[in-house]
């Protein structure tokens, strides 16, 4: 015994029921049995005054419990005892909602005889139109399959379950967003080559045998599907929806043939008749409702993938956009790199001068201590020369007044000796010799006292002289004080600016980094946008080249249709002729017996 356990949601409320069979199913039997099992749940779920509704398989998906992510299921291998599948609807009164996968519970209803076969066909023996096995007339306990179109309204999962991550779109992110879901299966099935997976059950399924009577049953409900019974305009929707080019008077006969009871109305009795009346009609009649469900689903998907493939393509072209922007934005910041970088030679310049200026701002500023230390040098020699000179002067202030008060002397020695000459005339003889020597030291000290004056006039001179070269070296070294302050303040402001050039070759160095960095983060960007539109180009080519596979292959199938269609078309007629030849010769049968029968009852011969 297998179980698989198959979740859906229904009326918006969320289903998992136990499947159980005998050995691992196909796909085809695992689709049947769940279509099956969820037909039975909806009908038992359905409040009154609700339309019927049927369950349309449009897909599955399997929990991959090793990788926590949902996979769409493709072959029988992936099951395996006790997996999780979810079951996307094809239509749906409303979009599915995200909610917990509940715990699972066995189906309401007991399942069908499991008939096994080589190939392990279903024991399901009808399938709708479009393309999912259901149970037909003739199955245990079947009722009539309801193949109305419903309203396509297309379903999915858009976010993760409470208890399981949720099934996520095959297609890019940015389609999924825009809310368009083209059905995988046709897509799929198109892109592989193959026959598109909306084929009549009999087409994908060999194993599942369309028998007469399911054509003739599943005919009725879909005239029944549009009104509560089967008038003259349900008659005729079915000619039209099945593009039978019957004259309406010719539908209006055959109407008429039909409803035996005249009541306005074909009962499933009178319907059988008119089918085995016209088997050819009614085999036209099914192949071509299934074509048009077939056409149908493939214009479907064809206007899904057109609208996948203009959304891809404005994504494509905002992708370019982008590119080119980030282009842009590249070479904008390859074009800030190189402003910055000639800023940073200017700044680079700028800082060498200043610190040009600052060295001979230093080496004059060393020259300018060098000439003060020299002037200092020489008011220092001036003073040291001026003390000199000053220490002769008074030395020949002294000698001055040495020789003054020696002079001084001599000339009180001349008075008194004059004075004693004219006391004492008699010592004239005595004292000329001494007032001649006298006189003579007085001639020589009066020498000596005007040599001395010169020398003193000289030293006061030299010392004048001193004291002016004085002066003007402390002059020169006040210059030399003044230029080494203004050398030294202009040392200052040259080292101020230096440093300031150098922070701001710093801050041109970061900010010609922050260019670069932006150069590189741009880059990026311009290969993140172009690696987004190759993708976004390569996707929308695999779109643009399964639009074309599906409209070829609805081109051929509509081709094919209409060549059958043609080709159907006399032999319709043709049975219609040769009923309307059978029903005039039946009537001419039966007019012909109760004429016999009148002429026996009148002449009385047997």
């Amino acid at each position: 015994m297998v179980v698989l356990l198959a979740a859906a949601e229904l009326f918006g409320v969320k289903v998992n029921k136990e499947l159980d069979f005998p050995v691992m199913p196909t796909l085809a039997e695992l689709k049947t049995r769940a279509v099956g099992v969820f037909n039975d749940e909806m009908a038992a779920a359905r409040r009154p005054g609700r339309p019927s509704e049927k369950f349309l398989l449009h897909y599955m998906q399997l929990f991959d419990a090793t990788t926590g992510r949902w996979t769409e299921l493709k072959s029988s291998s992936q099951l395996k005892d006790f997996c999780q599948i979810y079951l996307f609807q094809k239509d749906s009164w409303s979009k599915e909602s995200q909610g917990p996968i509940p715990s699972p519970t066995k189906p309401a209803f007991p399942p069908p005889p499991y008939v096994p076969t080589a190939a392990h066909s279903s024991p399901f023996r009808g399938a709708d139109f479009s393309g999912n096995p259901v149970l037909v007339s003739g199955s245990p306990g079947s009722p009539i399959v309801d193949v109305s179109p419903g309203r396509a309204y297309r379903a999915g999962i858009t976010g993760a379950l409470a208890t399981q991550p949720a099934p996520t779109p095959a297609y890019p992110a940015a389609v999924a967003a825009a809310g368009y879901s083209p059905p995988r299966d046709v897509i799929a099935a198109a892109a592989a080559g193959g026959v598109p997976a909306v084929v009549a059950a009999d087409a994908r399924s060999p194993s599942v045998l369309v028998t007469f009577s399911d054509k003739v049953n599943l005919l009725y409900s879909t005239m029944i599907s549009d009104k509560p019974a089967v008038d003259e305009d349900a008659f005729r929707n079915l000619f039209r929806k099945t593009r039978l080019e019957f004259e309406p008077v010719t539908i209006a006969q055959l109407f008429q043939d039909t409803d035996s009871n005249k009541d306005a109305q074909v009962a499933f009795a009178e319907w059988e008749r008119f089918a085995e009346c016209y088997p050819t009609m009614i085999d036209a009649m099914y192949v071509r409702v299934r074509d048009s469900s077939i056409d149908d689903e493939q214009k479907q998907a064809i206007e899904d993938v057109t609208k996948v493939v203009q959304v891809m393509e404005d994504l494509l072209y905002k992708e370019k956009c982008s590119l080119n922007e980030a282009g842009r934005d590249v070479a904008e910041a390859e074009e800030q790199v190189t402003r910055q970088s000639s800023v940073v030679e200017e700044s680079k310049v700028k800082e060498r001068d200043a610190k040009a200026v600052l060295d001979a701002s230093r080496q004059e500023t060393e020259r300018a201590r060098q000439t003060v230390a020299q002037r200092a040098a020489d008011v220092a020699h001036g003073q040291e020369s001026q003390a000199r000179q000053h220490k002769a002067h008074l030395e020949s202030q002294r000698q001055v007044e040495e020789r003054r008060y020696v002079l001084q002397n001599l000339v009180s020695e001349t008075t008194a000796a004059e004075r004693r000459l004219a006391e004492l005339r008699k010592m004239v003889e005595e004292q000329e010799e001494v007032l001649k020597q006298t006189k003579e030291r007085e001639e020589k000290g009066a020498q000596t006292l005007e040599v001395t004056i010169r020398a003193e006039e000289a030293a006061n001179q030299s010392l004048e002289e001193s004291k002016n070269e004085t002066q003007l070296a402390l002059d020169r070294l006040c210059i030399s004080e003044q230029a080494l302050t203004t050398a030294q303040s202009r040392e200052e402001e040259c080292g101020v600016t230096h440093l300031q050039t150098r922070e701001e070759v710093n801050k041109q160095y970061v900010k010609q980094e922050e260019c670069e960095q932006e150069v590189r983060v741009q880059k990026d960007k311009e290969a993140a946008a172009k690696a987004r539109h190759e993708g976004a180009d390569a996707e929308l080519k695999g779109k643009q080249e399964e639009l074309k596979v599906i409209v070829d292959a609805n081109a051929t199938h509509n081709m094919k249709r209409d060549e059958d269609e043609q080709r159907e078309k006399p032999l319709l007629e043709t049975e219609i002729k040769l009923r309307r030849q059978r029903l005039a010769l039946e009537e001419e049968e039966a007019k012909l017996r109760t004429e016999h029968r009148s002429f026996v009852s009148t002449t009385g011969r047997v």
